[in-house]
């Protein structure tokens, strides 16, 4: 039985080249990594060199450029990594290995989908689902999503299913999958 996109209950998958590979995947996290790290060297030192407004105590213009700076890195790491890395164009990694991250259904991620990716961290890239076709990671599984080829298209519609796995018999996981 078919299923259309506008199921709600519906996904779709790709076929399995489509599928970003584990090299291609950590290309691109290495380089966004590289450009957010000279985002923070140039953040630093831009906000160093700023006249602050004076302080009786030298302290207290210290804890002003830090949180100048944390707060800048934060907006920055939240307009890189989820708004234009969920975006159809991507971050700067992602398009330079030619994919992109998509849910479930085909579509842009959402926001919390994308804080979850990131929250993950790094480490969530080379802890792989074995045997699998989506050559998923368990961070993706676990956010619901898909990192493919930008001019992937979907081979095939087909229900989403949710389920729980375990870790250890006390870490539970609910993780959403496609079947075909």
């Amino acid at each position: 039985m078919s299923r259309s996109r506008s199921d709600v209950k519906s996904g779709c998958y790709y076929a399995p080249e489509s599928y970003a590979s584990l090299s291609e995947r950590l290309v691109a996290m290495l380089i966004d990594g590289v450009v957010f790290i000279s985002l923070f060297v140039i953040v630093t030192f831009t906000v160093d060199s700023l006249p602050l407004p004076s302080a009786p105590n030298p302290e207290e213009g210290l804890l002003l450029q830090i949180l100048i700076i944390l707060f800048t890195l934060a907006a920055a790491g939240w307009l890189y990594f989820i708004e234009l890395a969920r975006s159809r164009s991507g971050t700067i990694g992602l398009r330079a290995m030619k994919i992109r991250v998509v849910n479930l259904k085909g579509e842009k991620p959402g926001r919390l989908q994308m804080l979850s990716r990131l929250w993950n961290g790094p480490l969530h890239e080379l802890l792989r689902v074995p045997l699998e076709p989506e050559k998923n990671t368990i961070g993706d599984k676990l956010c619901g999503l898909y990192v493919i080829k930008r001019d992937a298209a979907p081979a095939g519609y087909g229900p989403i299913v949710h389920d729980y796995c375990s870790m250890f018999g006390s870490m539970h996981w609910y993780i959403s999958e496609v079947k075909h």
